[in-house]
């Protein structure tokens, strides 16, 4: 999930489809000069650069001829064979043929997937409210069906700080942490002392076809990051594989960190500042920690806001995360490969939402591991065309 601060729904658009990565329609003088500049680094010529490109845009790996710097193939470092295991953005919903239609309710809509977290007793963020007709089923959780019923809710309530987010949308857009309210002007606090009136913040949500909105706790980071990455919430993406009759295995993680003006981890092909880190899956252990995206991308040893480093560090609470994503994973037997946003928490790790291809995903460990996904034991479950 991504926002900046400052940014409303009104002006974000909340659809959870796919599409190219945010700067991905560049003109051909633009790609020159990234083949110029890779040709420096690399010692690659240009020709080569472009004819490995055209390659690379065939099934499976589908990749854009910007993904190809993107993603930095032209490093020495790299055989043409563990390029054609790099997947590009067009690729992803053939990746998702692995997952049975009538289980991507749980993806698409978060409110039903909370409720089936509660079910399970595995641990999410407290559901304070939800904004739409027909839903939740708990007696704790507050169900508003219009506007002024948000707006009344929102005066009244007593569990602030929030953290909202719509129950249809990808990648962050039109989430919100909302501080306090202040009846003295009857205005909402947002994050880094925004103010909203109320009336305007609630008219303004994008919320299309009623699709809902839900008001959560605001976690806590984990005391051991909460210094490190300046009291933000960060978190991992990670991917399980679940093969047909057999236990779900992880896959791959990757560590989400957030920027000091950022309330949310994501990193949207660099657009947000947020930083990446490679993660040991038996230990927790740190790797390789990035920010930025394709030429621009570079790996950094300490938090560029907090100054700590990252050196020997491991995230903390790894043998429940492990756990706790595993269990989730085998609520959805029929989704073969998921992707879970877990958060890093005061008291241990928090299921976020549950992904899928078509919402993105397939950068993150590619960029920061720089090690295409189509392994033959993604291959086993998943067939891209």
């Amino acid at each position: 999930m991504v926002v900046r601060l400052g940014s409303h729904p009104r002006s974000a658009n909340i659809d959870n489809k796919t599409a190219p990565p945010v700067h991905h329609k560049q003109g051909l003088r633009q790609l020159y000069r990234w083949a110029r500049q890779a040709h420096e680094e690399s010692g690659l010529p240009v020709w080569r650069q472009f004819l490995e490109a055209l390659l690379l845009r065939l099934p499976p790996a589908r990749l854009g001829l910007t993904e190809y710097f993107d993603y930095r193939l032209f490093s020495p470092h790299l055989r043409f064979r563990d390029k054609q295991r790099f997947v590009g953005w067009r690729g992803e919903p053939a990746l998702d043929r692995a997952n049975a239609s009538n289980w991507r309710a749980y993806a698409d809509d978060k409110i039903l997937l909370d409720q089936l977290l509660a079910d399970a007793g595995l641990p999410r963020p407290r559901l304070h409210a939800v904004f739409r007709a027909g839903s939740p089923s708990e007696a704790t959780v507050a169900r508003l069906d219009t506007d002024q019923a948000l707006v009344d809710w929102l005066r009244r309530c007593t569990a602030y700080p929030l953290f909202a987010k719509p129950a249809h949308a990808g990648f962050g857009r039109g989430a919100y942490l909302l501080e306090q309210y202040r009846p003295n002007d009857d205005s909402l606090l947002l994050g880094q002392g925004q103010v909203m009136p109320v009336q305007g913040f609630v008219a303004g949500l994008k919320n299309p076809g009623q699709r809902g909105y839900l008001f959560q706790e605001c976690l806590r980071p984990h005391p051991k990051l909460a210094d490190l990455q300046c009291q933000r919430l960060s978190g991992l993406r990670v991917m399980t594989l679940k093969p047909r009759g057999a236990a779900a295995v992880i896959f791959r993680a990757v560590w989400k960190l957030p920027r000091r003006h950022n309330i949310i981890d994501n990193f949207e092909s660099g657009s947000t500042g947020n930083l990446l880190a490679g993660v040991d899956l038996q230990t927790g252990q740190v790797l390789r920690v990035i920010q930025g995206y394709g030429l621009d991308l570079k790996q950094l040893s300490a938090h560029p806001d907090s100054g700590l480093g990252f050196d020997g560090l491991r995230l903390p609470d790894w043998a429940a995360l492990r756990a706790t994503t595993l269990a989730a994973a085998e609520l959805m037997p029929e989704f073969r490969f998921q992707h879970w946003d877990v958060a890093l928490t005061e008291r241990g790790p928090v299921l976020l939402e549950v992904n899928l291809f078509t919402a993105g995903g397939t950068e993150l460990s590619q960029l920061v591991e720089q090690r295409g996904l189509l392994e033959p034991r993604l291959l086993a479950q998943c067939r891209p065309g």
